[in-house]
C-alpha cells in the first residue's frame, strides 16, 4: 500500500517539474485567394500548408497564386483542396534555426514546430525550409534520430530530394510579445 502511495507522489512530483509549454500555433482552413490575417508568412509570398495524403499528414509550401500546396512523399505531391494553413497571433515567437543533420545534436529538435505525421516513418514530422537550386521550399522534416532524417524536398522533375543542411521552424516560448508593451 505504501509503495503505491510513494510511487504516486514520485510520479506527481515528476509531472509537476516537467518543462512543458504550449506552442501558440494553429491550423486554419485555407480558402483559395484568401490568406488569413494571422497566417504565418514563412517566405515572401509563401505560407506553410498541411494536407492529408495516404494516411500521412504532410506539410509543404502554399503557393497562393495557384492556390496549391506542394510537399514531398516519395516524390512531389500537390493538393488544391482540403488544405490547412499555419497561423499564429505571435509571429515574434517563431524563428528559423539553421541545422546540419549530418552532424546530429540533441538541441536540433528542441522547440521544433510539429507539422504533421508520417505514417511511413511512424513519427511526427516537423517544418523545415531549404534552398533547392534557386527556390526556397517548405517541407517536412523527419527528426534527427530517425534513419530517414532530414528535410525532404522535391526536385524540378518531381523526384524526392533529401537535405541534411536546412532551416527548421522553432517556437520560442520565452519571447516577449511586443504588442502588449506600454
Amino acid at each position: 500500500m505504501w509503495n503505491i502511495f510513494y510511487l504516486t507522489l514520485l510520479l506527481l512530483g515528476s509531472t509537476l517539474e516537467a518543462d512543458c509549454y504550449f506552442q501558440d500555433v494553429y491550423w486554419r482552413e485555407y480558402i483559395p485567394n484568401q490568406i488569413p490575417y494571422d497566417a504565418f508568412e514563412a517566405l515572401p509570398g509563401r505560407y506553410i500548408g498541411q494536407f492529408v495524403y495516404k494516411d500521412n499528414l504532410l506539410v509543404g509550401t502554399i503557393y497562393p497564386h495557384s492556390n496549391t500546396v506542394v510537399s514531398e512523399h516519395y516524390g512531389q505531391k500537390n493538393a488544391k483542396t482540403n488544405i490547412k494553413i499555419l497561423c499564429t497571433m505571435h509571429t515574434e515567437k517563431l524563428y528559423w534555426e539553421e541545422v546540419d543533420f549530418g552532424i546530429p545534436q540533441d538541441t536540433y529538435m528542441k522547440d521544433a514546430v510539429k507539422g504533421g505525421y508520417g505514417e511511413d516513418v511512424e513519427s511526427d514530422v516537423f517544418i523545415g525550409k531549404g534552398l533547392d537550386i534557386s527556390e526556397w521550399k517548405i517541407a517536412k522534416v523527419v527528426e534527427v534520430v530517425h534513419p530517414g532524417k532530414g528535410l525532404w524536398l522535391w526536385d524540378s522533375n518531381g523526384n524526392a530530394s533529401r537535405k541534411y543542411q536546412f532551416f527548421i521552424l522553432k517556437y520560442n516560448s520565452t519571447a516577449i510579445d511586443k504588442s502588449y508593451t506600454v
